[in-house]
């Protein structure tokens, strides 16, 4: 039975082959990345004397593909000095109380500065839109002054979007820049949104992205009827402006996943960074940008020259032009150190696997779960085999993915307990090599598992993932606990020394689990050795493996070799490096030659600092009767 069972999984792995090759042809050919700038901070270089047609030349030959733009506010002509809010007291003695009964109403007074700006008429207009018949803006005039007044409303309207600057789209486009689009959910119509963008259809053929701002795309609402409409607005948009719609990493917006299902479009994966002001030379900033493109098929960069959340601005002319200097240096360093091209970017292509490959890798997994059950009984490997196989499919054909995916975590879980299992006990040196190559294996195929059966162009861009990560660290190093320690443990008297050893130990463990996932808390002088690593290597091995769980795990398997019966102890290690090898596997948005790299790095890295312990054992041990280390127990 088990050489039919492992028949079965070499099989499968052998015909999964052509679509794994697949992925990997479709992510190495991604050598293309586009990068954007926000309008905002080339009119903050404006408000300071710089010409923005000087900053629009040089961020292009500086490599910048697209300028963002996003629809105008009245904050945003107030700050342009077309309109100005003004106190009851100032229009009270401008209009010399002719227009008295006005002040006793709830609402907000404009004073028009220059009331022959195109953006006036689009003002007036867009307002009476949102009134949607119930008011309307009021006009007052006088010889010298000219007034608006907008009734029941408050400060919010202040953010609402009027129309798009089109004379400096068309600027932008003029200097061979493409536009991406920025829109946010905050108006309550489809025919609201129809005339905000009316103006913008023109400019259809220079509209290459399309990007939500906020956690909501355009059109949602969380009554599906009422929001249905809107999205399919947005949809019918995009098509006739033949548009991308772009994915923000790690910001989750709501309604987008139905938008990608309704328009049938791949996203197009965008990182932003904010470079800060006076910062534009960082070289960290490079360094995670490459990072971005490199290893999680980012797409666009999205690069802040200023941090708006902290009201930066530019003050002087040298402020803005050592920004724009900056900023063009920065992006040429970027490319220095890359093997892409800038340019302008198309979403991937997609790619799914066929049912009939499916239902294979179930039954290949279902019969590495029977691997399993067969150490346990292998009576019942057969049928429990064959009703694993059999749910599962039914999991699949009836699309339920959280199911799915929640097999997929078994999986993962119990592949590092298997693999630790199996090492058993070598009596040559021989033999813990051949133990740690098998429970390599293993492991490996446990990240198989994950890459084939979470397969698909919604994995590689992040609209799907691996659900998780910290399970797949803590759930095997508990298992293989349980299992070196024992239970009988607890019956012992305890002393001080192990409540001492207790602390540690959980310390250690909670610090372990803080760094799983994509933050935690680093160890001093880790990021510059990281940052070393990853330039000598090109991608950087995990700390946890090389460093920690590979090197510990051969010193435990050698220690088994040598008669040590605590050298068991030393298997956390190895749930630990195994469970961190899977791990790697699980980021499914990354490239899959990366996550190869980065394992065969570290299990190199680890394998000889495994070496070096083993050695390093041999010298000391030598000091120390060897009948001490015999004697010793938890």
């Amino acid at each position: 039975m088990t050489r039919v069972l492992w028949s079965i999984i070499v099989i499968v792995m052998i015909l999964s082959i052509p679509f794994l090759w697949e992925r990997v042809s479709i992510e190495s050919n991604h050598t293309t990345y586009e990068v954007s700038i926000p309008y905002d901070d080339i009119r903050a270089m404006e408000a300071v004397g710089i010409p923005a047609d000087d900053v629009l030349s040089q961020f292009r030959s500086g490599g910048v593909e697209s300028i963002s733009f996003q629809p105008l506010t009245m904050d945003d002509l107030i700050e342009r000095s077309i309109i100005e809010v003004v106190s009851r007291s100032y229009f009270h003695q401008a209009t010399e109380g002719s227009s008295e009964e006005l002040l006793e109403e709830h609402g907000i007074l404009l004073e028009v500065l220059d009331k022959h700006h195109p953006y006036m008429e689009l003002l007036s207009s867009s307002i009476n839109r949102l009134y949607d018949g119930f008011a309307k803006v009021e006009s007052i005039s006088t010889e010298n002054n000219e007034f608006l007044f907008l009734p029941y409303v408050n400060d919010e309207i202040m953010d609402l979007p009027i129309t798009f600057d089109i004379e400096n789209m068309e600027r932008a486009i003029n200097n061979d820049f493409s536009i991406i689009l920025r829109l946010e959910n905050n108006l309550a119509s489809e025919e609201q949104y129809q005339a905000l963008l009316q103006d913008v259809d023109r400019l259809k053929d220079y509209i290459n992205h399309l990007l939500f701002i906020g956690g909501e795309v355009v059109g949602y609402s969380p009554n599906q009827e009422s929001g249905e409409p809107t999205l399919h607005f947005i949809k019918e948009k995009m098509d006739y402006w033949d548009t991308n719609l772009i994915f923000i990493e790690n910001t989750p917006q709501k309604g987008f996943s139905q938008l990608v299902q309704s328009t049938g479009q791949v996203p197009v994966r965008l990182h932003s960074l904010t470079l800060e002001k006076g910062n534009e030379r960082d070289l960290s900033q490079v360094y995670r940008s490459l990072r971005a493109m490199k290893e999680r098929n980012i797409q666009i960069l999205y690069i802040n020259l200023l941090n708006k959340y902290s009201g930066e601005r530019y003050e002087l002319p040298n402020e803005a032009l050592h920004a724009l200097d900056g900023t063009v240096e920065f992006l040429q360093t970027l490319d220095s150190k890359t093997m892409m091209s800038k340019g302008s970017v198309v979403p991937y292509p997609k790619f799914q696997l066929p049912v009939w490959m499916e239902v294979l890798l179930l039954l290949a997994a279902s019969s590495f779960i029977g691997l399993i059950i067969q150490e346990v009984s292998k009576r019942y490997t057969l049928p429990i085999v064959i009703a694993l196989w059999g749910v599962s499919t039914v999991f699949l054909l009836m699309e339920l993915d959280f199911l799915m995916k929640l097999f997929v975590l078994g999986l993962a879980i119990i592949a590092p307990v298997y693999a630790v299992f199996t090492v058993g006990k070598p009596s040559t040196n021989t033999g813990v090599i051949i133990s740690f190559v098998k429970g390599l294996g293993i492991a490996l195929i446990g990240a198989w598992f994950v890459v084939s059966l979470l397969y698909g162009w919604e994995y590689m861009v992040g609209l799907e993932g691996f659900r998780g990560v910290k399970l797949l660290a803590v759930t095997p190093l508990f298992i293989i606990g349980v299992y070196t320690i024992g239970l009988a443990v607890l019956k012992k008297q305890v002393m001080v020394w192990h409540l001492i050893v207790l602390f540690f130990v959980t310390a250690i463990i909670g610090f372990y689990i803080t760094r799983t996932g994509n933050s935690g808390m680093s160890l001093p002088f880790e990021l510059e050795t990281r940052q070393w690593l990853e330039n000598f290597f090109g991608v950087r091995p995990r700390t946890t493996e090389f460093f920690i769980g590979t090197p510990l795990f051969l010193l435990g398997i050698y220690f088994v070799k040598e008669g040590y019966e605590w050298g068991k102890y030393f298997f956390l290690f190895g749930a630990i490096t195994f469970s961190s090898i899977i791990g790697t596997f699980t980021h499914l948005h990354t490239p899959l030659l990366v996550s190869i790299q980065r394992t065969v790095i570290g299990l190199g890295l680890g394998v000889v600092i495994g070496v070096i312990l083993i050695v390093s054992w041999l010298i000391i041990s030598k000091t120390i009767p060897r009948e001490r280390f015999y004697e010793w127990k938890l």
